[in-house]
């Protein structure tokens, strides 16, 4: 059995903190999308769809725009979510916890 030591950064838990961040500030894609100096707004739909998750470069940039950390954007303390996306890992890497 393979036991993770370490957190798990979970699509949907960055996804989620993104929209909240981004509505809460009163943003639009378009704003977000012009700040970090990309060429469409599908990218930031797809991050927070959770189809894909922001490099590191794009997070911090994110982060200083929202006046926050980069830890509050891809962790949750919310313990079903964490256990939600661990069972998601699980179950797509075939490994399987007793």
């Amino acid at each position: 059995m393979v036991e993770m030591k370490y957190p798990m950064i979970c699509n949907e838990t960055v996804a989620h903190n993104l929209r909240h961040l981004r509505k809460a500030s009163g943003l639009k894609l378009s704003d977000i999308m012009d700040f970090l100096g990309l060429e469409r707004t599908a990218t930031i739909y797809e991050w927070e769809s959770g189809k894909y998750i922001p490099g590191i470069d794009n997070l911090y940039a994110l982060s200083r725009l929202y006046h926050t950390t980069v830890d509050s954007i891809i962790s949750s303390d919310d313990a079903v979510h964490f256990l939600y996306c661990n069972a998601v890992y699980i179950s797509f890497s075939g490994f399987a916890r007793i």
